[in-house]
């Protein structure tokens, strides 16, 4: 038996979620003004996730890193 039963391992039989189960719900919800849908203004930050990544290695990591990317980037036509 497959850890999960809906997986392709046990003859591909999708299990439907019933009623009482609750895995999606639609809420009622009061909305006073306008609302729309998107992106917060931290989606078009690009570069903070590397910089914590960055700083997060050991100073030979980051020689590694950057000697990778220049590497890479020195093939890319």
């Amino acid at each position: 038996m497959a850890s999960y039963p809906s997986n392709a391992l046990d003859g591909g039989c999708l299990l439907l979620a019933s009623a009482d189960c609750a895995v999606c719900i639609e809420v009622p919800e009061v909305v006073l003004g306008r609302k729309v849908r998107q992106a917060p203004a931290t989606f078009d930050d690009h570069f903070s996730q590397a910089c914590l990544f960055y700083r997060s290695l050991s100073p030979i990591e980051q020689v590694h890193v950057a000697e990778a990317y220049t590497f890479e980037l020195g093939n890319a036509s």
